[in-house]
């Protein structure tokens, strides 16, 4: 899709660029994981386990969004709209997919995995700012065409969605996407800075930058949950179901979701649950999120599906 072709250059091009400074420096980026349970003698840590539940949990919402709840079937056709299309949530349970994995596979102890240690925190980061991304998007798409009844009603005509409204090469970009995609690019600027200055006597400025710009690109995903919130269901928004479920994903994701560098200088490294530590409950919360926005979205699709057919056959109407 051509909607996501600068985030795919920019993705591309940063981690090439990260990958070659890597390789100038065989020095890792002190992104050091506690080892739970202790002294098991096992290549997998509690980690492993965590981090393949979130990407196995992940990639099924994934399948099932896309199998049922993207579109619908009228007269033998499938169609998706404005009002049910679900596609940036399938973006976002993808990247999820993909930086739960190579997580996953950071969490073992295997001396083939730790010694490129710093190329997969490097591609993880990447993803896990993607994500944010796609579910900033995913959140946006909600509050700008499943707010109220009469949006739908205004649709001039059935079109695939709405991705390509993403893309700054477009003449006509909303706003609200357009500052999305600007906190993309400063999580990416950090990133790179982060790496490439991570030996310089102020890199610690740096991790702060770094801190920052992922703290600020998670901060609209809070905001337009809130503005999704204060909608009232007779108003044609989401019902308090729906909204109970969306709050309790987003509490849950913004809370498992920190940067490394705060792990690692907040919590302990301790297995302070013998089996597992902090941070083993901290991406279980993130995990447990997932269930709570797939339960919101699907709500969402089955509150608009009625209406989406009802608008496409009395357009077809119109037209015969």
């Amino acid at each position: 899709s051509k909607s996501w072709r600068p985030a795919i250059f920019v993705s591309i091009f940063t981690i090439n660029l990260l990958i070659k400074e890597m390789k100038r420096d065989s020095i890792l980026l002190d992104e050091t994981f506690p080892h739970c349970p202790a002294d098991y003698g096992s290549p997998y840590d509690s980690l492993f386990f965590v981090f393949c539940a979130l990407a196995i949990t992940s990639f099924s919402f994934a399948v099932i969004v896309a199998a049922k709840y993207n579109s619908v079937k009228i007269f033998n056709r499938k169609v998706r709209t404005q009002s049910i299309s679900n596609t940036t949530w399938i973006v976002y349970f993808s990247m999820l997919v993909v930086r739960g994995g190579i997580y996953a596979i950071m969490a073992t102890t295997i001396p083939l995995v730790r010694q490129h240690e710093a190329e997969w925190i490097i591609v993880a980061s990447l993803f896990g700012g993607f994500a944010s991304f796609a579910l900033s998007l995913a959140l946006n798409h909600q509050r700008r065409h499943r707010s109220s009844a009469h949006l739908a009603v205004k649709q001039k005509k059935e079109r695939d969605p709405l991705l390509a409204k993403y893309t700054l090469l477009k003449k006509h970009v909303r706003g609200s996407e357009l500052f999305l995609f600007v906190m993309l690019i400063l999580f990416v600027i950090g990133l790179i800075l982060r790496v490439v200055e991570r030996n310089s006597p102020d890199h610690l400025i740096y991790e702060i930058v770094y801190t920052v710009s992922f703290i600020l690109q998670r901060i609209p995903i809070f905001v337009l949950t809130v503005l999704i919130m204060v909608q009232r269901p007779d108003g044609g928004g989401p019902s308090r179901r729906s909204k109970i479920f969306l709050i309790i994903g987003t509490a849950l994701s913004l809370l498992g979701d920190l940067p490394i560098p705060l792990w690692n200088t907040i919590f302990p490294d301790t297995c302070f649950l013998v089996v597992a530590s902090l941070l083993d409950v901290l991406i279980l919360f993130y995990t447990i999120s997932l269930p709570f926005y797939f339960l919101f979205l699907r709500n969402e699709y089955l509150r608009n599906m009625e209406e989406c057919i009802w608008t496409t056959v009395s357009q077809i109407q119109d037209i015969v």
